[in-house]
């Protein structure tokens, strides 16, 4: 795939979303406590993955990576951006074979959000690219982008631990690449739906806290006339690093 191109798509898609975040930084003026959102965070996290997949025919086990940058802002902290990053690398085995299957995913989210006292909801730009061998023969080099919705809720428990649901629904409106077999191929990609909950709690007064978490996603891939349903379950733990001005 080409490099600029992924850069290029990337800068423009930042550029709108901070346009956007601005604007919502300016208007809002809900009620939230400013002490549970910091000014900047960032989010490292690592996930034990299950992934049970059509493409493949197999279901195994890996362990996925990823991070989040965001900021808060608006009055009252009320009004949120943030940057998501996830890669995982599935190897699926066969037990009457001695063939290996790989599916790589890496999928970036930009969000951008308003809460409401313990409930938040905004839209979501996203990118996905999805490759996999099949049986030891690379079968599919695909990546798409789209937009969508998230929503949610977070509230306190205990001084200043949070539980939080999360979700988000995105439809990808283009796969800007796609490669089968070396050939072009017609590939698009279903809705995909992600739900997550869990909690953060305090490890310090204000700088560290750790966050775990369950999140299952569901979304399908159909290359020419097959449509394959890929579901991913995580149990992620992670530590987050919090700055407030």
């Amino acid at each position: 795939m080409s490099r600029l191109k992924k850069i290029l798509f990337r800068t423009k898609t930042f550029i709108h979303c901070l346009a956007v975040y601005i604007i919502f930084s300016f208007s809002t003026s809900t009620q939230a406590n400013p002490k549970l959102f910091p000014t900047f965070y960032v989010d490292f996290g690592v996930g034990l993955s299950t992934y049970k997949s059509e493409a493949v025919e197999s279901n195994d086990t890996s362990v996925a990576g990823g991070y989040t940058l965001g900021i808060n802002a608006g009055r009252e902290n009320t009004v949120e951006m943030l940057v998501s990053t996830e890669t995982s690398t599935t190897n699926f085995s066969y037990a009457s074979s001695e063939d290996k299957s790989k599916i790589d995913t890496n999928i970036q989210d930009v969000i951008l959000r308003v809460r409401w006292g313990p409930v938040y909801i905004g839209p979501v730009f996203n990118q996905m690219q999805f490759v996999v061998s099949r049986r030891d023969v690379e079968y599919l080099d695909s990546m798409g982008a789209g937009n969508g919705l998230n929503t949610g809720t977070v509230f306190e428990v205990g001084k200043g631990n949070l539980v939080f649901v999360d979700v988000i629904s995105a439809t990808t409106l283009a796969v800007k690449e796609a490669v089968q077999d070396s050939t072009s191929a017609a590939v698009s990609y279903g809705p995909r739906t992600e739900v997550q909950f869990g909690g953060i709690l305090k490890l310090t007064k204000r700088l560290l806290d750790m966050k775990i978490s369950y999140k299952q996603r569901n979304y399908s891939v159909t290359v020419g006339d097959e449509t394959f349903n890929e579901i991913q379950t995580f149990t992620w733990i992670g530590l987050g690093l919090n700055f407030s001005f």
